[in-house]
């Protein structure tokens, strides 16, 4: 890991295991930046990669292997562009959020923080074989994990939003969803675990964290974010980094991913895996 990578990314690089997270921010040239990442302890956790349907405006994760059992944890849209907002999230949340955005119209322009409120306020249930039915707003049900909810939006007005919903004690659920302004050079982390590689693993809480964007394109900031994780555990980086003042879309110049699986021996230094 460089130098730089190590400072700039130093609240994600001490973490053994962040689980899933979302870095929000701007680069030093005030391009918007918009990171996913999951990092995975097992076989199935591992066998996941992220596959862009830049038509669509969405990155999604998906089985590496081409075929898996049906699962609302696992499998789901996690980075979509949407009436000039972007959306990114752990789950099938980024519905939720992408409709009610289109739901809103003209009105989509309220603050960031409302529209996560607001697309997110009320239980939404979706079938999964092995847990039955998933409030898909509240943490996941994956005992003894109970792995936090996290999601973003980016707005059109220079700010965004971030909300992580976790379990606290017996089946009490606690949240925190703060709004900011898009800055130069910064951003914030939001991770679903605190960061110790334990049994049950500890779920993050409190505020997001600080990180510096140090990177001029969605490529060198993808391979920063990726170097930054533990090897053992990295299994994909989605990067969408595009101009504050154009909608977001999802092209070569703005969107970079890298899969675990697609890396020579699935380490985290050399070339690319897969980018688009």
């Amino acid at each position: 890991m460089s130098q730089e990578t190590e400072s700039s990314l130093e609240a994600l690089a001490q973490k053994e295991y962040p689980g899933r997270f979302i870095i929000v921010g701007q680069s030093p040239e005030r391009q918007n930046v918009v990171v996913y990442g999951i990092t995975g302890r097992s076989a199935g956790s591992q066998a996941r990669k992220l596959v862009p349907y830049p038509e669509d405006g969405v990155v999604r994760v998906e089985p590496a292997n081409g075929s898996a059992a049906p699962s609302t944890l696992l499998f789901y849209p996690t980075i979509a562009a949407v009436e000039g907002h972007v959306v990114v999230s752990n789950g099938l949340q980024t519905e939720l959020i992408v409709t009610g955005l289109k739901n809103a119209g003209d009105q989509n322009k309220y603050s960031t923080g409302l529209a996560l409120q607001t697309a997110l306020g009320k239980p939404s249930y979706h079938y999964d074989p092995q847990y039955r039915w998933v409030d898909i707003t509240s943490f996941e049900p994956d005992k003894p994990n109970y792995t936090p909810r996290i999601s973003g939006l980016v707005g059109r007005d220079g700010h965004f939003a971030l909300d992580v919903v976790f379990r606290m004690n017996g089946e009490q659920t606690g949240g925190d969803l703060k709004e900011f302004e898009l800055k130069a050079g910064r951003g914030k982390l939001l991770p679903t675990y605190a960061g110790a590689n334990q049994d049950p693993l500890p779920a993050f809480k409190g505020a997001p964290l600080d990180v510096r964007l140090a990177w001029t394109t969605a490529r060198e900031t993808a391979e920063a974010v990726y170097t930054a994780l533990k090897p053992e555990f990295a299994v994909a980086v989605a990067v969408l980094q595009y101009p504050h003042d154009k909608p977001p879309a999802l092209d070569e110049d703005t969107l970079s991913i890298i899969n675990q699986n697609e890396r020579p021996n699935g380490g985290n230094s050399g070339s690319q895996g897969q980018l688009l």
